[in-house]
Formats: structure tokens, C-alpha cells, sequence
């Protein structure tokens, strides 16, 4: 089992962000650090997403503090998401503390493409 935190530097892939889904428009319901994961609630504001809750993909780059605007991104979204370097033979999905990723999450949504970047391949309920 390996777990790592997001990087203070994530970043999105601005190329593959273009073809990416993304919802715009919403506000962030907490202070949310840019490229995290999230979920959006039933009243469309954005909090951080943790393993057993909805995800609906990574917020936008830059940090959003609660009340401020925040795009979404979702499936096919490339980003930068950690400094420690990924095993690319596993699939990765959220652990029970928010920005940890986990190779041991039941649901996996994400997928290594290269040494610090991960993939969005899924979306929706998750599972510890």
C-alpha cells in the first residue's frame, strides 16, 4: 500500500484541460487548495473529497477560499500531483484524509501518466 499527499506546486495540464470536462460557476464551500479533489454538494458548492463521498474531479489550479469562484475539471484531466514519483503499473483513488491519494482505495479514479502526474479515469461514489 502506498499513500501520498498532493504537491504544494499541482498543477493541470493546460493542454489536456482544454478537451477536459469542466464545470464553472461554482463557488468553493471551504478553502480548497488548487488541483485538489472535490465534490459538489446538492446546494453546487465545492468542498474537499475523501474517500466514501461523491468525486466529481479536481478544482482549478489556483486556491480557492471559501465564498471565491471555482472551475471543476473532470474526466481525461492530466495534473501534477505529487513530487514523490508514482508506480505506474497501479491505479490510484482517495483515502480518508483530504489530498492523500492511496493505491489501496477500493474505487480508483485516477491513473499514473507519467512520474508526478495522475490521470482522471472515473468519477462518482467512491470507497475507502
Amino acid at each position: 500500500m502506498a499513500q501520498f499527499t498532493l504537491s504544494p506546486s499541482a498543477d493541470i495540464d493546460t493542454t489536456a484541460a482544454q478537451e477536459a470536462d469542466q464545470i464553472s460557476g461554482l463557488r468553493a464551500g471551504e478553502d480548497i487548495p488548487g488541483c485538489h479533489p472535490v465534490t459538489i454538494s446538492s446546494d453546487f458548492k465545492v468542498y474537499k473529497a475523501i474517500a466514501g463521498q461523491k468525486f466529481d474531479g479536481i478544482s482549478s489550479p489556483r486556491q480557492a477560499f471559501a465564498g471565491q469562484p471555482v472551475t471543476v475539471f473532470g474526466l481525461g484531466v492530466r495534473f501534477k500531483a505529487t513530487d514523490t514519483i508514482l508506480d505506474g503499473s497501479k491505479l490510484y483513488g482517495l483515502a480518508s484524509t483530504a489530498g492523500v491519494f492511496d493505491d489501496a482505495a477500493t474505487t480508483k479514479v485516477f491513473r499514473p501518466v507519467s512520474r508526478y502526474d495522475l490521470a482522471i479515469i472515473s468519477l462518482g461514489a467512491t470507497s475507502v
